[in-house]
């Protein structure tokens, strides 16, 4: 595989796909230097996007820079399809690109291409990354009916906590966070569940983010470092949930639901 976006001649053979996805929202991010030019002449971007992301807004806020740390107004150029399912969003410092709808890595990673190909070409003065990041936010909900219950909650995910405390102790609505480093890059995890009283159901957050902080990574190494920040909440993902959600959630057909 090529630096250059090449399709992979081989397939990742321990790519899990599941029938039923609970991903709600696919974040990448990048940081640099502030580069000014970009807000007097973000018309030139828009040209290159203006058929995919029709819609565009900017704002005015204030923010930490990512890079210094000082606070200081910034405009945020947000550029999004009309159905909102998928939003780049760039200031002078940063560029993301957010979606709601995924498929599978390959098809983001070379959207990611895409779009940072398109806007590096038009701000030649960003050479290298200050920030690399990847964030991944699955949602489940539960249903309180029948069977469903604190306890077969409990059942389909690896908290990281002593499960039969919180059951003992019935508590609904609890966050698990935790902070380390997986192959040189932070890894953040949240996980979280919440009772709805309102409309009786569970809901459980998984935030998986892997980043790499003041990474002075070349541009042109952005899509193998964006690989290796994929692996590391692939894994972490795994060790989150069980063969139970497996079953009952994620590969379970729509047969299955009657």
């Amino acid at each position: 595989m090529s630096e250059e976006g090449n399709v992979d001649i081989y397939p990742d053979p321990n790519r899990d796909i599941y029938l039923n996805s609970k991903l709600s929202r696919v974040s990448f991010e990048i940081r640099y230097f502030p580069l000014l030019e970009i807000d007097t002449d973000i018309v030139i971007f828009q040209k290159e996007v203006r058929d995919e992301l029709p819609i565009y807004t900017a704002e005015k806020a204030v923010k930490q820079d990512p890079i210094t740390g000082l606070f200081n107004e910034q405009k945020i150029h947000r550029f999004r399809k009309e159905d909102e399912e998928l939003t780049i969003i760039i200031t002078t410092t940063s560029f993301s690109i957010q979606v709601k709808k995924y498929k599978k890595f390959e098809t983001y990673r070379e959207m990611i291409k895409n779009f940072t190909d398109k806007f590096f070409k038009k701000f030649q003065g960003i050479e290298k990354l200050e920030f690399l990041g990847l964030r991944y936010i699955n949602n489940f909900e539960f249903k309180i009916e029948g069977s469903i219950n604190l306890t077969s909650a409990m059942e389909y995910f690896n908290f990281g906590i002593d499960s039969q405390d919180i059951l003992e102790r019935n508590i609904e609505n609890f966050q698990v966070q935790q902070r380390y480093i997986i192959r040189d890059a932070i890894f953040k995890k949240f996980i979280g569940l919440r009772k709805d009283e309102k409309f009786n159901f569970y809901d459980v957050r998984i935030d998986l983010d892997s980043n790499y902080p003041n990474a002075k990574i070349h541009k042109v190494e952005l899509r193998s470092n964006l690989n290796k920040l994929h692996k590391n909440i692939k894994e972490v993902f795994k060790t989150v949930i069980t063969e139970k959600l497996k079953t009952d959630v994620l590969n379970k057909s729509e047969s299955q639901n009657g």
